[in-house]
């Protein structure tokens, strides 16, 4: 589980500031997952699919953060690909500029 289950984001920001969005990778009984590999994929708000921007690691308390570059508007997927005993679990953002 990627923080808490809720509907996607939509933020604004304006361009000339870079936004940073951090959470917590926890188990489905809540326990920090550790050194998990996290994906970074971004979408043109005008069309195209997914591309990668970036991998991340979760420290030992599960925490994790990631600036984005400033750019146009586009959905952001922070994806975590789970383990055998794992579920994978995914947050999608919307970033409107």
């Amino acid at each position: 589980m990627i923080g808490r289950k809720r509907p996607p984001f939509d933020w604004r920001w304006k361009r000339k500031r870079p936004v940073a969005l951090s959470g917590v990778l926890r188990t489905g009984t809540g326990k920090p997952l550790a050194g998990a590999a996290l994906g970074v994929f971004e979408q043109p708000r005008t069309g195209g699919g997914f591309r990668r921007v970036a991998t991340l690691r979760s420290d030992a308390s599960g925490r994790f953060g990631h600036k984005l570059a400033n750019g146009p508007s586009r959905t952001i997927r922070i994806r975590y690909d789970g383990t055998p005993l794992v579920k994978p679990a995914a947050e999608t953002v919307a970033i409107r500029v």
